[in-house]
């Protein structure tokens, strides 16, 4: 598992604010399963596994549905997203933390 712990640099922040971030937070390689399904992820520019911490989102989506890869062809999962455009999701990397979107 590959945890990594970031925070921002003091003078990135507002005025008379500090960080909120603990030593708690950190990033950690999700293994995919149901628990993904409606799950709020950031699409990141990272080409690289090591700088997802550091680079910026360029925008979300919605993960509907999760179907396991199917042997021998492949070793990835596909993803049903709801996004606001259709096409490939640009980036191998996302970021998921604990929000979560219904559709009632």
């Amino acid at each position: 598992t590959h945890t990594q712990t970031h925070t921002a640099p003091s003078t990135a922040l507002p005025l008379g604010t500090q960080s909120h971030f603990s030593n708690d937070e950190r990033l950690e390689q999700v293994v995919p399963s149901n628990d993904l399904i409606n799950s709020i992820v950031g699409v990141s520019t990272a080409t690289d596994e090591d700088q997802v911490a550091m680079c910026p989102t360029i925008g979300f989506l919605n993960i509907r549905s999760l179907v396991p890869p199917q042997p021998p062809a492949s070793h990835a999962y596909d993803l049903l997203c709801l996004c606001p455009t259709g096409g490939t999701v640009p980036g191998s990397f996302g970021v998921v933390g604990s929000l979560k979107w219904f559709d009632d």
